[in-house]
């Protein structure tokens, strides 16, 4: 038997998984490996046998295979006597024989290695791009939307890791044998789009230009030749990797053979499916025939659901061995539902049993084997050639060019030359020639026609300024040594003037520097005031960066301003605002083509991890000058890629030069001022909630059963996230712990047995949703937790974390504005994030109330957009009705609840404005009859029924909707008033998906309009205090929202320029706005007054 202190771990569905998983590893091999998990944990036979070995001496595993795939086996542990027995799966027991696993390990040593073979399903790939990209076309008409991701999407997957052979298989798109043998087999799925039809046979020549074989044969699906191919690919002792993200080739999973999904990227083990269906891989078929497929239109047995389909094929081994022992099923509903449905079972097991044992017109032998210089950049040439790609606005008759021509890639030799000052010191060079020698960097990124320069003097420096300003424009990047979240030393810059050369100038030799310190000692540095009055202040020198605003506050704090730029993060953005992030690594995956894990230098390579991470200043010369001028190369050759698209799309280059490239400038100033905060109302706010924590966490321990604590101990950063989690050691009960809440809920105090659901690692689901519903029957401890997580979220975010960030030097938060982030333009922010703190709580007021004005000579202003939303709304849907009501002044709500609801405008009650205002601002967003039901409170009849009155009233607004997804479905994107282009994936999709993308087209343009306008008044406030030469500053921005830091003796100055400019915002460069826009102006001591 299995010791005492292994087999406890042990469920009897856990024994029954590991005969499995061993029957199966028998099976692959001779000399086998077994993963099993014990106590939650997965590791290797091996080590489990070990466990077993170091409790009882020794161990000998004897296992052989009985009745098909059921494994018996026996275990004799050598030091005590006698001791053995059978091993059974289910009801039945058969005899074993002995087979001893012997001489495992040089075994396995000495096996030669296994060859990778890559099968594609391309049919699924290929459909997924097609509904995932904007309609393209050539100038000649020909579709090739699916052509150009799809490509995309099959190099990506040759490149992220080496295959020995690689084989796309197709449907052969003419009906299979599983038609003939079910006309419904497949008959839900909607027909083909011809669009797409046309696309299958470029994709194919394109794979085969590749020297990749495509497979596919009439009468059979893709699958039954991959499953043929994963068959062929055993027998010759093949690795296989399965690119496909279909259900039905799971049952292929063993060993040996993995599936990659191409959607998420991950890589699906025979554990991964074992964990999710409790079944080994082969018996998925036969699980499905049982549950049924809605896919692909297979009828299952009604009645047998996925519990129990699991539960039979534990007890049974097969549909057959099922169908022949069917009267020994215990249950009597599961007995007959079988007997009902007997045809409707051998027939779903036909379809969806994969066929092996195709003849192939070729074999793994053929298979031309995947060679090393295969590129994107040469594939994408043969589209180029075969085809231009055009994008093609058919309401303008406008042709503008999307296609997407990429660099070459780059493979990864190790680091071996640094180019050296020839006029440095001689100690100087010395220095680094000796660090240089010393180094045993391993970064292997930067290919050998790399040319990175190391200035360590003013005449190297010299030269390189004549050389830049020959040129008009120079790549930089500055190099920043963060000692503490407040402390930035700036170790040095970088420039690149064309791709493949940089220049990296350190400012400080190696050791540590603080940051009042650097100040200090760059004003003086003669070369850092060269730099700064040469080249960053020059404004006839155009100086090109990623995230500029990061590197205006980096040099600000040297006293170095910089002067005409163009920032690539903000290009990719304004360019492709929805398609794919912008950091440095996102556009080097989208717009240079390259694996960014691949080719940029991690800075752990550099600075090392954990204890032993060093700072920009200690680490090795070599990597850092390596590490440092990729980031100016890698700016200069984005730059030259995006610069052109963006030129030929003459309104997203005004709105970049216009709106987008002016704000970095007004958002760097706005962070770089920063927000004074009230400390000492954060202390008391902070022991406030400390005991409301304390009191709220022993009514949970109260209602639980357990002894109230006297006090809470919060000594480090660490333990916000887990307040009451430092307990006395005796302290059985964690209130932070979501399992032993879940324990206690439901299995202690034996309540909500309806809401008794678990994850797949065993624990009660324990959420927000979960709690409400038990509140709601009156289980206060429920309450109480909800109360609880509250709390803790206000104190660790808001109280505690608005702590952590202000700075020490100026007393004041200097949150972060990310201007590249949203599909619609909003801005967003972080460290600390200040636009999500709570404004209708009491506690969010309270916090919102710690943000103050300076001084007693100072006031927060803070000015509101009025229902700036629904005018633009009114503008955009052409709503004559709401336009002339804005223009009057008039209460907007009550007008749509009078005119929706037939009610006269005097007699509209609160009530009906309330509903009528949700519908107006729910209109905005998509909302469904489902939303506005639970938002108003009545059910989703009424709700649907107030929807549609609405639209009757403002049929503009339905058109607006129905216009704009239209365009979007064409097109791919939406655009704002002011041209923004904004992006929305999945508009073409089928289902939920769809659904969500069509309510985002829709709201999209509003809500981007509304971001644009605010931004156009930031820029034009910034200026117009700049050279007015006032000292009020704007210090926050949140949606709608500006909020100034004004002297007293500016208030009535600025109060009117603040007005018209962010009222007059909509009419920017001539732009027509025909609704008008209001502000409301509110002055006090802090961001919210006290009431």
């Amino acid at each position: 038997m299995l010791p005492k202190q292994v087999a406890s771990r042990l469920s009897a569905s856990q024994h029954s998984l590991l005969a499995r998983k061993l029957s199966m590893a028998s099976q692959s091999s001779s000399s086998w490996l077994l993963r099993t998990r014990v106590n939650g944990t997965s590791q290797v036979s091996r080590d489990y046998h070990s466990k077993i070995c170091k409790s009882t001496n020794s161990v000998i595993l004897n296992h052989s295979i009985t009745h098909g795939n059921i494994l018996m086996m026996d275990i004799n542990i050598s030091n005590m006597k006698n001791l053995s027995s059978k091993y059974c799966i289910g009801t039945r027991e058969f005899s074993t024989s002995t087979m001893v696993a012997q001489n495992e390990e040089s075994n396995l040593e000495n096996r030669e290695p296994r060859l990778k073979i890559l099968l594609v399903d391309g049919t699924p790939l290929v459909v997924r791009a097609y509904h995932g990209t904007p309609p393209l076309s050539t100038s000649s008409g020909i579709p090739t939307n699916a052509v150009l991701t799809y490509v995309k999407s099959l190099v990506n997957i040759l490149q992220s890791d080496h295959y020995d052979c690689v084989g796309v298989f197709f449907d052969s798109g003419k009906p299979s044998i599983r038609k003939s043998i079910s006309p419904d087999y497949k008959a839900t799925r909607k027909p083909t789009d011809d669009l797409l039809k046309k696309q299958f046979p470029i994709c194919k020549l394109i794979t085969e230009k590749m020297g990749i074989k495509v497979i596919s044969k009439d009468g059979f699906e893709a699958d039954d030749l991959i499953a043929t191919m994963t068959r062929e690919a055993r027998d010759l002792n093949y690795s296989v990797v399965i690119v496909s993200s279909d259900k039905d080739l799971h049952c292929l999973a063993d060993e040996h053979t993995v599936l990659l999904d191409p959607m998420t990227k991950k890589i699906v083990t025979m554990n991964d499916i074992i964990e999710k269906y409790s079944l080994p891989p082969k018996l998925l078929p036969d699980y499905l025939a049982l549950v049924g497929d809605t896919a692909d239109n297979i009828k299952g047995v009604k009645g047998i659901g996925k519990k129990k389909a699991v539960g039979l094929l534990e007890q049974f081994i097969s549909i057959d061995d099922i169908i022949n022992n069917i009267d020994k099923i215990p249950e009597k509903k599961s007995r007959e539902a079988i007997l009902n449905h007997l045809d409707d079972l051998k027939l779903s097991l036909q379809l969806v049993q994969l066929d092996e044992n195709v003849s192939l017109p070729y074999t793994n032998h053929d298979f031309v084997k995947q060679l090393e210089e295969l590129e994107m950049n040469s594939v994408l040439k043969l589209i180029q050639k075969k085809a231009k790609t055009e994008l093609i606005d058919k309401n303008t008759n406008n042709v503008e060019a999307t296609t997407e021509q990429k660099p070459k890639g780059r493979k990864k030799p190790v680091i071996e030359t640094v180019t050296l000052s020839s006029t440095m010191s001689s100690a100087d060079l010395e220095l680094v020639k000796q660090n240089y020698a010393a180094s045993d960097s391993t970064i292997g990124k930067i290919t050998k026609e790399c040319e990175y320069n190391i200035i360590l003097n003013e005449q190297e420096l010299e030269k390189l300024i004549n050389d830049i300003k020959s040129s008009g424009q120079v790549s930089f990047s500055t190099e920043v040594c963060l000692l503490s979240m407040h402390n930035p030393v700036l170790a040095g810059m970088t420039f690149c003037l064309q791709k493949g050369v940089a220049y990296y100038v350190p400012f400080f030799k190696n050791g540590k520097v603080e940051f009042k310190e650097s100040i200090a000692r760059l004003a003086e540095n003669s070369m850092m005031q060269k730099i700064k009055s040469e080249i960053m202040e020059n404004s006839n020198i155009l100086k090109i960066g990623h995230d500029i605003k990061r590197h205006i506050k980096a040099l600000a704090h040297y006293g170095v301003s910089i002067n005409n730029f163009d920032d690539i993060m903000v290009m990719s953005y304004v360019l492709n605002c929805g398609k794919h992030g912008h950091e440095m690594d996102e556009l080097v995956e989208n717009v240079l083509g390259m694996n960014p894990k691949e080719y940029l230098i991690p800075e752990k390579e550099v600075l090392g991890i954990g204890k032993k991470k060093v700072t920009l200043l200690e680490a090795d010369i070599v990597a850092v000058v390596h590490y440092a001028c990729q980031h100016s190369d890698i700016t200069q050759q984005i730059y030259d890629l995006l610069k052109p698209e963006l030129q030929k799309l003459p309104k997203l280059t005004h709105l970049y030069e216009t709106i987008e490239r002016p704000l970095v400038e007004t958002l760097a100033a706005i962070e770089m001022k920063g927000v004074f905060m009230d400390q000492e109302a954060l202390d008391r706010m902070e022991e406030e909630y400390k005991e409301k924590i304390k009191e709220v966490g022993n009514k949970i321990r109260e209602a639980a059963g357990f002894a109230a604590i006297d006090h809470i101990e919060i000594t480090t950063e660490e333990e916000v996230a887990e307040i009451l989690s430092n307990i006395e050691e005796n302290e059985e009960f964690n209130i932070n712990s979501n399992r032993q809440l879940g324990q206690v809920i439901f299995e202690k105090l034996g309540i909500g047995g309806k809401h008794k659901k678990k994850t797949k690692l065993g624990d009660y689901i324990l959420n927000a949703e979960v709690l409400e519903k038990l509140a709601d029957e009156g289980h206060a401890i429920a309450k109480y937790i909800l109360e609880y997580r509250a709390l803790t979220k206000l104190y660790s975010t808001y109280i505690h974390g608005l702590k952590q960030h202000i700075n020490p030097y100026t007393k004041r938060i200097h949150t972060t504005f990310q201007n590249a982030l949203t599909v619609t333009g909003r801005l967003s922010s972080v460290m600390p994030n200040i636009q999500n703190i709570p404004v209708k709580t009491k506690e969010g007021k309270q916090i919102r109330r710690c943000f103050i004005a300076p001084s007693d000579e100072y006031v927060i202003m803070k000015v509101d957009y009025s229902q700036v939303e629904l005018r633009i709304l009114a503008h955009l849907a052409r709503i004559d009705v709401l336009k002339e009501a804005f223009k009057n002044g008039a209460d907007v709500h009550a007008i749509t609840a009078s005119q929706v609801f037939k009610v006269p405008l005097d007699k509209v009650d609160k009530a009906t404005r309330n509903k009528a205002k949700a519908i107006n601002f729910g209109i905005i967003y998509g909302m469904s009859e489902f939303g506005l039901s639970k938002r108003i409170g009545v059910d989703t009849q009424t709700a649907k029924a107030f929807i549609e009155q609405y639209f009757q009233q403002y049929p503009g607004i339905k058109s607006y909707m129905e216009n704009t997804k239209d365009f979007c479905r064409k097109r791919g994107f939406v655009n704002t008033l002011f041209h923004r282009r904004c992006w929305i994936p999945g508009i073409n999709d089928i289902g939920s998906k769809s659904g969500f993308a069509e309510r985002t087209s829709i709201n999209t343009p509003i809500q981007g309009t509304s971001a644009d306008v605010t931004k156009i008044a930031m820029n034009s406030l910034h200026k117009a205090f700049l050279e007015k030469g006032l000292r009020t500053r704007m210090i926050i921005q949140v949606h709608d929202e500006i909020v100034f830091e004004v002297p007293k003796d500016e208030v009535e100055i600025v109060k009117p320029i603040i007005v018209e400019l962010m009222e007059g915002a909509p009419n920017f460069n001539g732009t027509w706005f025909s609704v008008p826009l209001t502000v409301e102006v509110s002055v006090d001591s802090k961001w919210l007054a006290d009431e």
